[in-house]
């Protein structure tokens, strides 16, 4: 194994960049995912650790299954389509600062450019994966962004509050703070503690970020989808550990000195988006899968 293959991504943080990549040829404009730079982290090394799975089948073919045909990429169509509208409405109320957690292959802060002038954004990862992202950002723009500041964190040393203060993050200033993908690998406590650091924040300041419930983490749900989306999951030593009770979020975050903006599973977010098509025909429903967003305040 060569070093640079020791920093790649996690198989399911590529599996899910992928998908956002494969939902942007969707060729009907309406269900396209606006993920537009998600292929431009993919070479030779990144699609060799795809090996054997129909994604991988997908990407190759050159074009997009209809986004409604194909669960994998529709979840993550319509959770990027969310988290993108959740991080700009943030903004337009008054957002002065953008925190990715756990960023990855998040592109929100170069799609976004134009929309962030004046805001100061940070990406949190561990280091050996900024720094992959960051030589990745090099070789599609060409550069570094001025307009964002990396912060790279040992999380088994070093405690969010103090990295993000190092960093230039103002705990003064109200922050939309997005933690997207990572939530349901952790535990409770290392949830306990960020939902916390936000509320610790300036009023106003919003957290969203993705959580599972027990069935799908149990591996309970009698969706056939979810089974297998655990399996693999397990079989790359990457194991869901954490839930919430979805009726019990509410209490789940007022407990975290935050109050609940919204709470939303996979069929209301496709409701949204996909309007005129059935939740049969999605095939998603109250599928156990939810975005939420709480704010201070």
């Amino acid at each position: 194994m060569t070093r640079m293959s020791t920093v790649l991504p996690t198989r399911s943080a590529l599996m899910v960049s992928l998908a956002r990549a494969i939902g942007a040829r969707e060729p009907n404009v309406r269900y396209r995912n606006p993920d537009s730079l998600a292929g431009k982290f993919f070479g030779p090394e990144e699609l060799g650790l795809m090996a054997g799975l129909p994604i991988l089948e997908q990407w190759e073919r050159g074009s997009a299954p209809p986004a409604t045909e194909n669960r994998a990429t529709l979840l993550h169509l319509l959770r990027a389509r969310w988290c993108d509208d959740e991080l700009l409405a943030a903004v337009d109320a008054g957002a002065k600062q953008v925190v990715i957690l756990g960023a990855g292959l998040d592109t929100r802060l170069y799609r976004f450019a134009g929309r962030l002038d004046g805001v100061r954004c940070f990406e949190v990862d561990l280091p050996g994966t900024q720094e992959y992202k960051k030589r990745k950002i090099k070789e599609i723009l060409g550069r570094l962004p001025e307009s964002v500041t990396y912060a790279p964190i040992d999380f088994t040393r070093q405690a969010l509050s103090g990295v993000l203060a190092e960093a230039g993050w103002k705990s003064s200033e109200p922050t939309f703070f997005l933690w997207e993908g990572v939530s349901p690998y952790l535990d409770e406590a290392s949830v306990d503690g960020v939902l916390r650091l936000v509320a610790s924040g300036a009023k106003g300041s919003r957290i969203c970020f993705d959580y599972l419930e027990p069935r799908v983490v149990n591996g309970e749900h009698r969706d056939e989808f979810w089974k297998g989306y655990v399996r693999l999951l397990e079989s790359w030593g990457e194991k869901f550990t954490f839930a919430i009770d979805d009726l019990l979020i509410g209490g789940f975050v007022r407990a975290r000195d935050l109050r609940l903006r919204s709470d939303v599973n996979f069929g209301e977010i496709a409701a949204r988006y996909f309007p005129e098509v059935s939740l049969a025909d999605l095939g998603v429903g109250r599928s156990g899968y939810h975005v939420c967003t709480a704010e201070v305040g």
